[in-house]
């Protein structure tokens, strides 16, 4: 008698198949930095290495008008000095006196360093072979990404690739109060597969109809596409392009510069953009770019110069208890930093008083679990509230800057 096969029993050829198929399985549609994150609840994509605290209490600022009228008198005597230095570089350019590249470079460099973007510009201005990026398109491409250093640190990745025609040495400076914004498409934020292990799942995502990807479970959560955070530039670097070099890439440290958006991703494509020149977030970065500070303050003073952040957001966040994290190092961003960060605010002539994220003065280190508590207002009439935003990091910048060519 015959026995009747197993219907488990395929033939050998059939198995690599199976195993291909197995391991792609596995493997998902996720990215496998994401889908090992440590836990589940910290929804930020990134792990505080911190422990997680109490909540804090509302910070007060112990700061009277006469400190904040000296600190913006100072500012105010350094600005003039620096515009007085350009005036007299202008004029001294516009009496025929060139002067070299090397010159120029070595001067807008020494101007960043101190404060004095003025005084850069007019030592860009100096040099016909000199601009800044937003004035180069003839001369040169611009590509940005997001990346991460060898100490897990966030960058932003500029490539500089000089045009056709475009003949001689050439150099882009980077001014104070550059920024990046997330490339996007109509299916959402594009994602440059330079990692071979996450190749393959991104070209089956381009197979059925998308032009990047992102977790299903965010998609779900939020029922569209979210939005990726910008990024601002903490260093103004300035590349330069010998006569038949043909490219050069520099990684400057970043900061996150929208509060309420999602971390970027590795490979995440950008596209540079500028603050408006009399912005607070740039007169901000004009003093981030002069000195290295303290990375949690500084990414707290760039959410207060942009958006008046408010207490009760970053609250609402888990902020106060550590559950946001800076680019360059991952500690957290945290109440106590935001004494430094309102010193840095007055460094760049700005004053922190009126600030919604600190307590009114009259009622210094008030604890805001009542005020936390209280209800929203109500919406006008005819419309619905908006939804509750997921929460989302906001990781800050490395303070290495490393160029290839």
């Amino acid at each position: 008698m015959s026995r009747r096969p197993s219907p488990l029993c395929l033939p050998p050829r059939c198995l690599p198949l199976l195993l291909c198929l197995a391991a792609f399985l596995a493997g998902g549609c996720a990215s496998p930095r994401l889908s090992a994150r440590p836990s589940p609840y910290l929804s930020y994509r990134y792990q505080v290495r911190a422990q997680i605290l109490k909540s804090a209490a509302r910070p007060s600022l112990d700061l009277g008008q006469a400190e904040v009228q000296d600190a913006q008198a100072r500012f105010a005597a350094r600005a003039e000095a620096s515009d007085d230095e350009a005036r007299a570089l202008r004029a001294q350019a516009a009496s025929g006196a060139s002067q070299g590249l090397e010159g120029a470079l070595s001067g807008a460099r020494a101007a960043y360093a101190a404060g004095q973007p003025a005084l850069a510009a007019a030592w860009v201005d100096a040099h016909p072979a000199f601009r800044e990026w937003s004035a180069a398109a003839d001369l040169a491409s611009f590509e940005a990404r997001f990346v991460r250093g060898a100490a897990d640190e966030g960058l932003l990745e500029v490539t500089i690739t000089r045009r056709f025609g475009a003949e001689g040495p050439l150099a882009f400076a980077f001014p104070p109060g550059t920024y990046a914004r997330p490339a996007s498409s109509a299916r959402g934020f594009r994602l440059a597969p330079s990692r071979e292990a996450e190749r393959l799942r991104f070209l089956v995502a381009e197979l059925v109809g998308g032009e990047g990807w992102v977790e299903p479970e965010s998609e779900r959560r939020w029922g569209r596409w979210p939005q990726v955070q910008d990024l601002a530039l903490l260093e103004a670097p300035v590349v330069a392009l010998a006569r038949h070099q043909t490219w050069a890439r520099v990684q400057v440290p970043v900061a996150c510069a929208v509060f309420d958006r999602l971390a970027p991703e590795p490979g995440q494509v950008y596209t540079l953009a500028s603050f408006a020149s009399q912005s607070p977030a740039r007169a901000l970065l004009s003093e981030l770019c002069r000195r290295r500070a303290q990375p949690s303050e500084a990414q707290l003073a760039l959410w207060l110069a942009r958006e008046d952040l408010e207490w009760e957001s970053f609250r609402a966040r888990e902020g106060d208890r550590g559950r946001i994290a800076n680019f360059a190092d991952g500690s957290p961003v945290l109440p106590r930093h935001a004494a430094g960060a309102a010193e840095l605010l007055l460094r760049a002539g700005l004053d922190p008083t009126p600030l919604r994220f600190f307590a009114p003065s009259s009622e210094p280190g008030q604890v805001t679990a009542p005020e936390a508590e209280r209800a929203p207002p109500a919406p006008p009439e005819g419309l619905s509230p908006a939804p509750e935003a997921e929460p989302q990091t906001a990781r800050r910048a490395a303070p290495r800057v490393r160029r290839e060519t």
